[in-house]
């Protein structure tokens, strides 16, 4: 069990599965295997990184904590990202950065995209966004190549529908029967939702009592942070709002 045959198996695994495709999935079976002895231990990887590099890449983490004030864990990925892009350009680092093109920096994300987890594909495209700024920022590449990053496809979420096409939430909003309090609710929650930008889990915490008449303000509660928001109180969301109020006494967006 040598790490190509681990990387062999990963390979395989790529095409037909969704899960456990990455090292990151096989480590705790290869610790089990190497802690019992029927696995020898893999093989030393050489950490020293070119004198120039090391420079660089020390400068970036000065970056990453001082000026984007970023988190340990945050600046490990980041760093694991940045030190493999780094080692691959030719040596001096100045003359690699001087040819650095979109073309090589596409053809990184693709080769490395396919070696990672979904997951952990996006984090190293971000890192490598947050490098090229930072290139581009201090001078050593003269041309912003962040836009050149390819975004990594999700293709756990690519069967969900997408957005909607002009037109159909207003179709959406005219099936609503409106001489129903079912009706002018689902047609208060439609409109929150096209009109305002709200989220479902903001539209769902809604209660008339959020309405601010006075003001003309409706107040917007955040799970997350536990924070609120006041947003304007969108004409046709309050009158929809009110009118099933009227019949029904103790009523909600639920």
């Amino acid at each position: 069990m040598t790490e190509e045959v681990a990387d062999r198996f990963l390979r395989d695994r790529r095409g037909e599965y969704r899960k456990f495709r990455s090292r990151r999935g096989l480590a705790p079976l290869l610790v089990h295997l190497r802690q019992i002895g029927v696995v020898p231990p893999p093989e030393p990887v050489p950490l020293d990184l070119r004198p120039d590099v090391a420079m660089l890449v020390r400068e970036y983490r000065q970056f990453l904590v001082h000026e984007r004030g970023l988190a340990k864990v945050s600046i490990r990925r980041y760093l694991i990202a940045v030190r493999t892009f780094l080692t691959l350009l030719s040596s001096p680092l100045d003359g690699g950065l001087d040819r650095l093109s979109a073309a090589q920096v596409s053809q990184f994300v693709l080769d490395q995209a396919g070696l990672r987890s979904v997951p952990d594909a996006k984090s190293m495209v971000t890192a490598l966004r947050s490098l090229l700024r930072f290139l581009f920022v201090t001078g050593r590449i003269n041309r912003d190549l962040a836009t050149a990053v390819p975004t990594v496809a999700n293709r756990r979420l690519s069967s969900l529908p997408g957005r909607l096409q002009p037109g159909q939430a207003d179709l959406l909003l005219a099936s609503c029967d409106r001489d129903t309090a079912l009706g002018r609710r689902d047609f208060a929650i439609l409109t929150a939702l096209s009109r305002l930008g709200l989220r479902v889990c903001e539209v769902a915490a809604m209660q008339l009592g959020d309405i601010d008449w006075r003001r003309g303000q409706m107040v917007i509660s955040y799970a997350m942070t536990c924070g609120t928001s006041h947003l304007p109180n969108w004409p046709p969301i309050g009158l929809a709002a009110a009118n099933p109020a009227r019949k029904v006494a103790a009523w909600s967006w639920s």
